[in-house]
């Protein structure tokens, strides 16, 4: 999703909405199986005093990963808002930096995308037993460490 700046300005106030697919089969790595194609809708405002563009989305889709316990495939739904901000003034923890004369947001949905995925997935039912946990702690080189008195 790759947005002109020059376009962004001249559209902001009469035609502002966002309705687009992501594919994102490029980043299917060693922690994602499989992703759908994201739907990602909403819409952008632009400040002109403060020369910044909030972007306000819906992000929709499929993403499938490894359980932390099986290794079997867990399909999860994906669907959060999030706003977005650009400028090009010096970005801060809230906003991004714009370079050169286009907004790509396609690496920022997908952070987010991350950011809102649970850190250990299992398949329903499987659960982590005490004896995973006591094998855990034998090989780890540092369980002393972990004993109590």
């Amino acid at each position: 999703m790759k947005y002109k700046i020059t376009d962004l300005r001249a559209n902001y106030q009469k035609n502002n909405n966002i309705d687009e697919y992501i594919n994102f089969d490029n980043k299917v790595k060693d922690d994602i199986n499989a992703i759908s194609p994201i739907h990602v809708y909403g819409t952008y405002s632009y400040n002109h005093k403060r020369e910044l563009f909030k972007f306000s989305l819906t992000v929709e889709g499929e993403i499938e990963i490894l359980s932390a316990i099986s290794l079997k495939p867990v399909k999860l739904s994906i669907d959060f808002d999030t706003d977005l901000f650009y400028t090009f003034k010096v970005a801060d923890d809230d906003s991004f930096q714009i370079y050169g004369d286009a907004i790509d947001l396609d690496d920022e949905i997908f952070g987010e995308i991350m950011l809102h995925l649970p850190s250990k997935v299992t398949l329903d039912g499987e659960e982590f037993s005490e004896d995973d946990n006591e094998e855990l702690e034998k090989e780890n080189p540092f369980s002393i460490l972990l004993e109590e008195d």
